[in-house]
Formats: structure tokens, C-alpha cells, sequence
């Protein structure tokens, strides 16, 4: 699946019951009120990242790592912004229930995508792995 730049994605809120995860994390982020994360961050496994209003992690983040299968790794949501750049990796689960992750992201194989709400940029490009959308509708520049 390729998404261009004439298509923007917009979801209704839907209550998703893959939004609750049951591991067990060694690390738990919560942005705010922990700092935002910078240029080229990346987390790994054993790591749930919860980021709300307000939070910004900027381009080139990483879920996971290249050619490594993640373990109990989970990137929630459900405000604020991920820049463009977005990789989810093998074995990551993101959630996104609100907020918008930035253009020219990629989701690559056994990693796992819940779409309930928020913003998809342009150029979001399926590179393996599973997208689940439930709810709300797209918008094209061509809706009245």
C-alpha cells in the first residue's frame, strides 16, 4: 500500500481493544511530561512510549531497530506529533488514536499499525507487516 500526497487520512475516534497492551515494559515513556525526543531517536524492546497533547518527537524516529526483531515494544498515540521519517520496525506495535505522525513514514514486516484516529501524512508506504483501520473516512483534496 503507497499513499500519495493527494490523499489525507483522517479517522474518527474509535475505541480499539488493541490499544491496551499487556507487557511487561522495563521502560516507560510518557511525552509530556517527559522531554520530547530529538532528531534520529530511537527506542527499543521492553519500552512503551505513550505520547499525548503537547508532545512532539521530531524527524527520523525509530520504533525499533533495522534487522532486528523488537520484543514488548508499544508507541501509543493519542496526541501531539511524530515528525516525518517514522519507521516501525519488526516486532513494534503503534497505536494511534489522535495526534499525526509526519510525512514519508514507513511500517516494515511483523510490525503492527491500529489506526482509530489522528493524522497520517503523505507518502506513508506499507513496507510489510499489518495496518489496521477501524473507523472514520478518507478525505481527498477533491471533497466539497
Amino acid at each position: 500500500m503507497r499513499l500519495n500526497s493527494t490523499l489525507v487520512l483522517l479517522f474518527a475516534l474509535v475505541p480499539n481493544a488493541a490499544l491496551a497492551a499487556r507487557a511487561q515494559f522495563t521502560s516507560i515513556l510518557n511525552i509530556p511530561p517527559d522531554p520530547n525526543l530529538g532528531y534520529g531517536e530511537s527506542i527499543g524492546s521492553n519500552t512503551q512510549l505513550n505520547l499525548s497533547n503537547g508532545g512532539l518527537i521530531k524527524d527520523g524516529f525509530a520504533a525499533g531497530e533495522k534487522n532486528v526483531k523488537s520484543h514488548d515494544l508499544v508507541v501509543n498515540i493519542t496526541g501531539g506529533s511524530i515528525g516525518g521519517g517514522f519507521r516501525i520496525y519488526d516486532g513494534s506495535i503503534v497505536n494511534i488514536s489522535g495526534g499525526s505522525i509526519g510525512n514519508n513514514s514507513d511500517s516494515y514486516s511483523n510490525s503492527i499499525l491500529n489506526i482509530s484516529g489522528g493524522f497520517i501524512g503523505s507518502f506513508f508506504d506499507v513496507k510489510g507487516g499489518t495496518v489496521n483501520i477501524s473507523g472514520g473516512k478518507i478525505n481527498s483534496p477533491f471533497d466539497a
